[in-house]
């Protein structure tokens, strides 16, 4: 009997927007993936710390979403 294939549909991430907790377990998980970060402002009004734009040294894979 065959079996059907399972197949992950990824795309690979260069940069990516990351709350101020997903920025600091980077930082202290997996530094050298940062080529570059800037602070991204919250908009005013808005709740919260506002993010950060991360460039990674290489590209990671994540999987996509339905969009």
């Amino acid at each position: 009997m065959k079996q059907a294939s399972f197949v992950i549909d990824v795309a690979p991430v260069t940069e990516e927007v990351l709350s101020a907790a997903q920025f600091l377990k980077l930082t202290k998980e997996n530094p050298g993936m940062i080529q570059a970060s800037r602070v991204v402002h919250p908009r005013p009004g808005k709740r919260g710390f506002g993010s950060f734009m991360v460039r990674y040294t290489h590209p990671i894979y994540k999987q996509k979403t339905a969009a």
